[in-house]
């Protein structure tokens, strides 16, 4: 009778070690799997002009200026990344810039998919660094933008801090035509 615990107790042990095993196991599976979020800051949204108005030889009906900063907020480091920023459908990316903090083996190249929509491919994107996008855009009519990432399972959260900043127009003076006599 005495030999009749000790079979049990492996028993027992060998049950819950596989079961603790299993569930440690399915945690960090599920973690490693689940959709990494990393954040675009809208940090400014500006009228240019309003009226029409000419760059490059070409002939625009409005200009706006927007200014994006994409912080990689995830715990991973991405070897490539592609992120696609697209505008209204009518609507033409005029000028565009890059520029990180870090320097190094960091590499920015752009596809232009159609005049309203760009594709950045980025190499070596590490954890909470920053990246800052500029556009200038013309022939906006809704305001409307979109940006995802085309591959890899990432997700952009896309964070507005304020709305489109009109451009401040001093009031002019009002003169009327005096008569001389």
């Amino acid at each position: 009778m005495n030999n009749m615990p000790v079979p049990i107790g492996y028993l027992i042990s060998f049950l819950t070690g596989g079961l603790a095993g299993a569930i440690i196991n399915r945690f960090f599976l599920l973690r490693d799997r689940a959709i990494k979020k990393i954040t675009l800051n809208v940090e400014k949204e500006e009228v240019r002009s309003i009226i029409p108005v000419t760059i490059n030889n070409k002939s625009y009906k409005n200009l706006i200026y927007k200014k994006f900063t994409l912080v990689n907020s995830t715990k991973i480091d991405f070897e490539s990344i592609d992120i696609v920023f697209e505008f209204d459908k009518g609507s033409e990316i005029v000028n565009k810039e890059v520029s990180s903090k870090k320097h190094g083996k960091n590499k920015f190249k752009f596809t232009e998919r159609k005049p309203s929509e760009l594709v950045y491919h980025i190499i070596n994107y590490n954890r909470t660094q920053e990246i800052i996008f500029i556009f200038e855009v013309a022939n906006i009519t809704e305001n409307f933008f979109c940006a995802i990432v085309d591959n890899c399972g990432v997700e952009i959260v896309v964070v507005r801090k304020k709305g489109v900043n009109q451009p401040s127009i001093s009031p002019s003076r009002i003169v009327d035509k005096i008569q001389l006599d």
